[in-house]
């Protein structure tokens, strides 16, 4: 374990041997590098690996978050990944963000393409974009607040606090009310953790979720409800077309994914898509193998090619 104050305040767990292949591993919206556990004993058999806390998150520095537009957000992330990677020396490297941390590596892949091996988003948000009927964004509106167990009018009011008008909510959430979701979140079933497991869990996040939440209110100008973004990873695809990628959703994912696969479909990439069977959003919580023997397989093609 690693961190070092400079390094802009980015703490990391490193493992693995230095001479092998690098690969960042980037956690999702409110994680950090811990969200790897059931990986890391695998992937430093063959790899070095590099779990990050993205700024704002984890053991990270809470720099200030005061961006309104989307290109300034997404550097308030990718920068200080790059900033670490120079220092380390670490010149070429494979990406592999989960969820939000998808979006931030397709844009660390778009600043430095020429160093990127191979970018492996799983269960990635803003892959795509969407326009909402009225009608469809009611759908949306109740798929979300029964995935959260959450009353519908609550999840409404949610958005409109928090995407529209932008308000810091995050401030007036008390510590025992995040302390308790904590708690129920990693109690849940499908994450097969034992009980040791769940209490280290819950004790590191409810202590990182004391410090200052800056990180969490940039994805209301990331993200749209939904995980849609107005400058989705589709687009960065379009861009850089010889970057070698993969594309990872668990078939019963709360992010929709039916429409990167429809997009990809376009671009002839669907061959670029993996759907892991009986798994929602959190793959390295409930199907870290299946995950493992996906992504043996794919980088072997890229490294090998």
């Amino acid at each position: 374990s690693k961190a070092d104050l400079s390094l802009q305040g980015v703490h990391y767990l490193e493992f693995g041997r230095g001479n092998s292949p690098t690969v960042i591993l980037v956690h999702g919206y409110a994680g950090s590098g811990v969200t790897f556990l059931r990986i890391i004993p695998e992937l430093m058999k063959k790899f070095r690996v590099l779990a990050i806390d993205l700024p704002g998150f984890g053991k990270s520095d809470r720099p200030d978050y005061s961006f309104s537009d989307f290109e300034s957000s997404m550097r308030y992330f990718s920068i200080p990944i790059i900033t670490l990677l120079n220092l380390r020396k670490i010149e070429t490297f494979i990406l592999v963000g989960h969820s939000y941390g998808g979006l931030i590596c397709s844009h660390v892949a778009k600043l430095v393409p020429e160093r990127v091996l191979g970018l492996f988003l799983v269960s990635a948000a803003g892959f795509t974009r969407r326009d909402f009927s009225p009608s469809e964004r009611e759908q949306l509106l109740a798929q979300t607040a029964r995935s959260y167990e959450l009353a519908p009018e609550l999840v409404r009011l949610f958005n409109f606090v928090a995407f529209d008008r932008k308000y810091p909510i995050f401030d007036f959430l008390s510590a025992s009310f995040t302390d308790r979701y904590i708690e129920e979140y990693f109690q849940n079933k499908q994450f097969q953790l034992s009980k040791e497991q769940v209490t280290l869990f819950c004790l590191y996040y409810q202590t990182v979720h004391r410090l200052p939440p800056l990180g969490l209110m940039s994805v209301f100008y990331i993200l749209r409800p939904g995980a849609y973004c107005d400058h989705p990873i589709i687009e960065v695809l379009k861009e850089l077309p010889s970057l070698p990628f993969f594309a990872y959703y668990g078939d019963q994912d709360w992010i929709d994914f039916h429409s990167a696969k429809s997009q990809l479909s376009e671009l002839g990439l669907e061959s670029k898509l993996r759907v892991i069977d009986s798994t929602t959003h959190q793959i390295f919580f409930q199907n870290p193998a299946a995950f493992l023997i996906r992504f043996s397989a794919d980088i072997g093609s890229i490294l090998l090619a």
